[in-house]
């Protein structure tokens, strides 16, 4: 019987690691251990600092290579080597960075905070924002285009691992909750404990919730087609309700992690 490799989950905060850990790990009939990045890896080059503090790794010019050095980390507190690792799926909220830019302006909401509508996008200090969705944008579709992390393991050899980026929009609550709101982390907690209630141990609806929020994100046909509508810069799609998530599964059974030989 093929060895079950490790299904490592990279998530911008520990609300989304308590949705997603267990369903996916039953959906998936495999072992699903979650990286927390605490924060948004899309805009770590702009916030280099805070990143570090964050994470303990300085985020490289090449998200990608951003994503695997968290990896490693990952695998060396936990005593692993690359070689346990099977795929790597990283979730990222969209935060409406692809709406167009005229889509934003000055306002805020009861908290002075950016507030995220359906047809736009109110910011305290628009050029700051428009700045980091530009970041945000440039960074996601990078790291939408990989499709595996590589790394050393002999001098001939490079464990490979599938990679995949999949979206939640406007965010992981607007998505799976279908909540647009602006919400405290205590509001997060509750409604992340409900979630993992009703789909940790019921993996036929946690499927079918995917496949709804497939539907949302335009019914693409695959992967590839979700990003296009998702990345859309001349409609709202980014601020709409819908995930891809639903694409992990055909993306699972379609690849496995290999040994690639280097040239002598």
């Amino acid at each position: 019987m093929a060895r079950k490799r490790l299904f490592l989950l990279v998530v911008e905060g520990p609300t989304d690691a308590d949705r997603l850990a267990d369903p996916l790990a039953n959906a998936l009939s495999r072992t699903v251990d979650v990286r927390i990045v605490k924060g948004d890896m899309t805009t770590a080059r702009l916030f280099p600092d805070a990143f570090r503090d964050a994470t303990g790794i300085r985020p490289s010019r090449n998200p990608v290579n951003t994503v695997s050095e968290l990896v490693s980390d990952y695998l060396e507190r936990h005593s692993l080597s690359w070689t346990d690792l099977g795929y790597v799926a990283q979730v990222t909220d969209l935060d409406g960075c692809f709406a167009p830019d005229d889509a934003v302006g000055a306002g805020a909401n009861r908290n002075g905070a950016v507030e995220y509508r359906p047809d736009g996008i109110l910011a305290p200090d628009v050029d700051r924002l428009l700045k980091v969705r530009a970041e945000k944008r440039s960074c996601t579709l990078v790291l939408a285009s990989a499709s595996e992390l590589r790394r050393s393991t002999k001098k001939t050899e490079a464990w490979v691992v599938p990679y995949r980026l999949f979206f939640m929009s406007r965010n992981l609550e607007h998505a799976l909750d279908g909540n647009g709101g602006n919400l405290d982390d205590g509001a997060k907690e509750s409604l992340a404990a409900d979630f993992a209630e009703e789909y940790a141990d019921d993996p036929q609806a946690f499927r079918a919730l995917l496949r709804t929020l497939n539907g949302l994100a335009g019914d693409p046909a695959g992967y590839a087609e979700s990003w296009d509508w998702a990345a859309d810069r001349n409609a709202m799609h980014s601020l709409e309700r819908g995930s891809n998530l639903y694409w992990v599964f055909d993306w699972v059974d379609r690849n496995a992690p290999r040994i690639e030989r280097k040239p002598v």
